[in-house]
């Protein structure tokens, strides 16, 4: 019997792979925003060069209509701060120059009904840049009703839902 790709299994089939290319790369191992996509049960990797996220994701949502796709994945890789108090002068800077800033792949699956599957993880390094251990889980946003964002409504924004 053939089983039909979903949000979950297409979730972690790109999670998994990445967390394979995070084990065995070192400093220079990153993703660039990713988009996979299944159309007819057929599942495919789709590069988007774009000079800015707004960009990447007018491109991902003219990509999605133009294959009349059925699910989508989005990976990203990012990084995630603590929120400061206001009045906290490291509260001013963008996670990405706090030193206490967390390295994270944020991973995004969703189906033309809504059903999303997602997660986010830490990737552990030393401060040399080396993968320092496993990947691990930070958060799984799955059944999470407060999820939103372009990483989950690019189906939206092509006018497929």
């Amino acid at each position: 019997m053939k089983q039909k790709m979903d949000a979950q299994a297409l979730h972690d089939l790109v999670a998994s792979m990445h967390l394979s290319y995070y084990q065995m790369g070192g400093p220079e191992r990153q993703i660039d925003l990713m988009l996979c996509v299944v159309v007819q049960g057929r599942v495919g990797f789709v590069e988007l060069e774009a000079g800015n996220r707004d960009e990447w994701y007018a491109k991902a949502a003219t990509v999605l209509r133009g294959l009349d796709a059925d699910l989508y994945c989005v990976a990203s890789e990012a990084w995630l701060a603590v929120a400061k108090p206001i009045g906290d002068p490291v509260s001013r800077l963008t996670p990405s120059r706090r030193s206490d800033r967390m390295e994270v792949v944020a991973t995004v699956a969703v189906d033309r009904s809504g059903n999303t599957a997602s997660s986010v993880k830490v990737i552990g390094r030393h401060c040399e840049g080396e993968l320092a251990g496993t990947v691990r889980a930070l958060a799984d946003c799955q059944g999470f009703d407060g999820a939103e964002g372009r990483m989950f409504s690019i189906f939206e924004m092509a006018g497929l839902t």
